[in-house]
This record gives C-alpha cells, sequence and structure tokens, in this order.
C-alpha cells in the first residue's frame, strides 16, 4: 500500500471497520494497513531484508533500564557514551529518540540536553532544548570543559573544537543526511572549519 492511500484507510477505522475489513477492502494481508499508518505517522522503524517492521517505541524501551530517576541506555553506544536507537536512516541518540517519542520534534540545529549530566540517560524528564551555544555553556558550567589540554581526542575533550560532543554527533548525521557544511555551520553556530574537520573526522571513521 501506498501513503497516498493513509488518509482513507484512517476515515475507515474512525467509520469503525476492523483491520480485517480494511485489509480485504485493498486486497492486502491485514496488517498492511496498520503498518501503513505506523508508518506514516512515524511509529515504526523499517526493517531490512522484508521483515516486518518494529514499533518505535517497543524497541526502545527494550534497551532502557530504569533506576535511581535515569533511564539508562543499554542497547549500542557511541564512542561518547550516547546510545544509538532505531536502524538504517532512522537511527538516531537515543536520548533524542526519547524527546521525539515523549515530548515532541525537534527543530532543526537544535540540542537534546540532559540535565543530570548522563549521557546514557533517556529519561525525558531530564531532557530539554537547547542551542549549540547553550549547551556549551552548559557543558562549562558542569566543568566538562578542557581548557588549554592538548588531547588527541574530539567533541568536549578537545582543544581544537568549539562544539559539544552532542553537536559534533549532531553535525555528523546533517552531513549524512546531505547538508552542506555552511548550512550545518550556520545552523550549529560554528565556523566553516570546525564542520569541514567534523566531516573529515567522520569519513575517517574517528569517534573520538
Amino acid at each position: 500500500m501506498f501513503d497516498e492511500q493513509a488518509p482513507a484507510v484512517r476515515q475507515m477505522r474512525d467509520f469503525g471497520m476492523t483491520w480485517a475489513a480494511i485489509a480485504s477492502h485493498y486486497g492486502v494481508s491485514e496488517p498492511t494497513p496498520k503498518n501503513l499508518l505506523a508508518r506514516v505517522d512515524g511509529q515504526c522503524v523499517p526493517r531490512p531484508y522484508g521483515k516486518r517492521p518494529t514499533p518505535l517505541l517497543d524497541l526502545f524501551n527494550a534497551r532502557v533500564v530504569r533506576a535511581n530517576g535515569c533511564w539508562g541506555w543499554v542497547g549500542a553506544k557511541h564512542g561518547f557514551g550516547y546510545g544509538w536507537c532505531g536502524t538504517g536512516s532512522d537511527k538516531d541518540l537515543a536520548h533524542r529518540v526519547a524527546y521525539r517519542l515523549f515530548l515532541g520534534e525537534i527543530p532543526a540545529g537544535m540540542c537534546v540536553m540532559h540535565a543530570c549530566d548522563n549521557p546514557a540517560c533517556t529519561n525525558p524528564a531530564h531532557l530539554k532544548l537547547g542551542t549549540q551555544a547553550e549547551n556549551q555553556a552548559d557543558k562549562v558550567s558542569k566543568g566538562r570543559q578542557y581548557r588549554g589540554e592538548r588531547h588527541h581526542c574530539y567533541g568536549k575533550r578537545s582543544w581544537k573544537s568549539h562544539l559539544t560532543d552532542e553537536g559534533e554527533l549532531n553535525a555528523r548525521r546533517m552531513l549524512a543526511e546531505g547538508h552542506k557544511r555552511a548550512e550545518i555551520a550556520s545552523a550549529l553556530g560554528v565556523s566553516y572549519s570546525v564542520i569541514r574537520r567534523v566531516d573529515k573526522r567522520a569519513r575517517q571513521g574517528v569517534h573520538g
């Protein structure tokens, strides 16, 4: 079924038709119209090789441990300690997925900041939106700014970087989505050369 058929399917459901009746009307299997609406509403993560998609919330909940106020991520993690959630092109940082699931969409170029200062936490109560500048200021106020120390690493621990770890991951995601370096630099409030270095590190597979 095609996305253009979603409004008609939704109307049938509003009229009280069962999923089986809708599937019969379109000559498809019963899960197909239900999966169509889930996909259009952004609640499914597509899986490769034709496997049935898993609802994003189910995928998220299966990798979260709720303890001591934080919702710790126990799935795959980035080198900076942030979790990864989703598959393929829908993969994003776990705390950003949590924000979208429970609090709403994230405006382009905005960071999702942790009030608890725990990169692995996905508790929406511990998350808030902020600009790159606000995220940078938050890092400094919490003593995570390594001034004058020339570490051989990237992100928040690098004297070379004007991006927080979240900002660097944000920039890498935007590069992967095809955004231009100048556009990303403007959105994140940094110079073009910073984004050029981020792009170079991403191409070399350097994670910090």
